[in-house]
């Protein structure tokens, strides 16, 4: 940096940065450092940059990512998985010590390389439109019992609390595996929790507020051009004398997801009276959905986990969460609790439900 220009500012705090090492980065239009600019060279909107700086830093980061492939493989390491920062290996039977492999990345790329964790298990998960693995979703179990998320339910704004608190407890029954074999012989029971909780859907057991979906507002009222969920939703709000701009959230519940009318299919959450039936199967499919994230790769889609929801006969709803306990100071009000990075921890607990005790004769 080469000198400081001291502008006008009005906001109400003032920020102070400070490096230990030598400084690398760059200086936005508006004054702000930026130490990693990867993503905003690419963004169509960046007010600095060209496209051509976006591929040179894609090249470097290609070949930097082959490269730290190759010294792995060297090592007698099975790469599984790779993508900008990070990459993970499997060792083989011969493979050499995991610090001598990292020492040697270290100094052939010129970068520090830091081991984060072992994982029990992990699972990849595919790309929701062409079921080719994406790159950044994904869920693990590390070797102290935290976990690590990536796009799945848990870490989306937007996802009802009690889907929340499912999918919580699906990924704590699955968390008691240690190793691969253990994670598959877990699976049927974290289809039980699904199912369990579709159960107490449709008896009406979950209170209304559990259902509220969150959304971001893309577009003005008159730009909308069907019904959709989030236009009824903006129609209530408007009818009432409120205005939501696009970038803004709505917060709602689903009524009626076939309806055409916006009283009848929807009701914004601070319009609540609290008797409100929610649509049961439209909230089963979203459910669904959520279970389809995390066991897909084992051959549960949506549509499967839905056919398993259509005879819950066998299910039995107790009149507690005995079946599955979350621990209040985990479950989700209005968003998710996960961190979806190192450090969180399993906060589930589950059981199966208690046996009648027998008479006495």
């Amino acid at each position: 940096m080469r000198s400081i220009e001291t502008v006008p500012y009005e906001g109400e705090y003032v920020y102070c940065f400070e490096v230990a090492d030598n400084l690398h980065g760059l200086v936005t239009i508006d004054g702000v450092f930026v130490g990693q600019s990867f993503g905003y060279t690419g963004y169509k909107n960046a007010r600095f940059g060209r496209i051509e700086c976006h591929e040179a830093i894609n090249a470097y980061a290609r070949d930097i990512l082959v490269r730290t492939m190759e010294i792995a493989e060297s090592h007698q390491y099975e790469v599984v998985h790779g993508i900008v920062d990070s990459v993970w290996l499997r060792p083989k039977p011969d493979a050499d010590a995991i610090e001598k492999m990292r020492e040697h990345i270290a100094g052939s790329i010129g970068l520090p390389i830091e081991l984060e964790g072992r994982y029990k298990w992990i699972a990849f998960l595919p790309c929701k439109t062409t079921g080719v693995g994406a790159l950044n979703r994904y869920y693990g179990l590390l070797e102290n019992d935290e976990f690590k998320l990536r796009g799945i339910e848990l870490r989306k704004h937007d996802t009802p609390e009690f889907i929340n608190i499912c999918q919580e407890a699906m990924l704590g029954e699955l968390s008691y595996a240690s190793n691969a074999a253990e994670f598959r012989e877990r699976i049927p029971r974290a289809v039980d929790i699904l199912r369990w909780t579709a159960k107490r859907v449709l008896d009406r057991a979950i209170p209304v507020h559990q259902f509220i979906l969150t959304k971001s507002v893309s577009r003005t009222l008159p730009e909308y051009v069907v019904l959709t969920a989030t236009a009824a939703a903006l129609k209530q709000m408007e009818k009432r004398g409120f205005s939501v701009e696009p970038g803004e959230m709505i917060r709602y519940i689903l009524l009626d997801a076939r309806a055409r009318e916006s009283e009848r299919k929807v009701r914004v959450a601070e319009f609540l009276q609290g008797d409100e039936e929610p649509d049961a199967w439209e909230y089963i499919r979203l459910l669904c959905r959520s279970g389809q994230t995390l066991l897909a790769p084992f051959g549960f889609t949506e549509l499967k986990l839905l056919d398993l929801c259509r005879d819950l006969s066998d299910v039995s709803t107790p009149d507690s969460e005995a079946a599955i306990h979350v621990r209040e100071d985990y479950k989700s009000h209005g968003h998710s609790r996960a961190r979806g990075g190192v450090g969180y921890k399993r906060p589930w607990n589950a059981e199966d439900p208690p046996e009648p005790e027998a008479d006495e004769a």
